[in-house]
């Protein structure tokens, strides 16, 4: 686990700022958390899995317990043929901030490919899935969307 995990954004500002989650190195990588995470759209019941992404779901569980995510909105929701997703995770309401700090990315290594790819580079995110939003490579914070 890289040390450096965790790292403060100055130059955006927190939508609702919280504590740095605990030190990265002691992040436990074994074991499914369950929770419920209200929305807009009513209680998304959820089960984490730590072996697919440890710092994910610790951050996560942060966000929870610091009741990050009380009060927020899911501010979109898209129907397209390709992208059936429900985006949530930022107090705002505008897709924009977050919790003051972002870390690294943990992508799954298991998906199967996306049927209109040709080159088998688009995975495929199943139904159900949870996924972090981001705004470009190492950017996770708080968004999250459901596919």
């Amino acid at each position: 686990m890289d040390a450096e995990l965790h790292r403060r954004t100055p130059d955006e500002p927190a939508a609702r700022r919280v504590l740095l989650p605990p030190d990265p190195r002691h992040t436990p990588s074994h074991g499914t958390v369950g929770m419920a995470v209200r929305t807009s759209q009513g209680a998304l019941p959820l089960r984490l899995d730590r072996a697919e992404a440890p710092c994910t779901v610790q951050s996560f569980v942060h966000l929870v317990r610091h009741r990050f995510f009380d009060r927020t909105v899911c501010h979109r929701l898209t129907a397209y043929p390709t992208l059936k997703v429900l985006q949530c995770g930022v107090p705002t309401g505008t897709g924009e901030g977050g919790p003051g700090y972002e870390y690294k990315d943990e992508l799954p290594v298991d998906l199967p490919p996306a049927p209109s790819d040709p080159t088998g580079v688009r995975r495929l995110y199943g139904r159900g899935l949870l996924a972090m939003a981001n705004a470009g490579p190492n950017t996770n914070g708080s968004q999250f969307f459901v596919v």
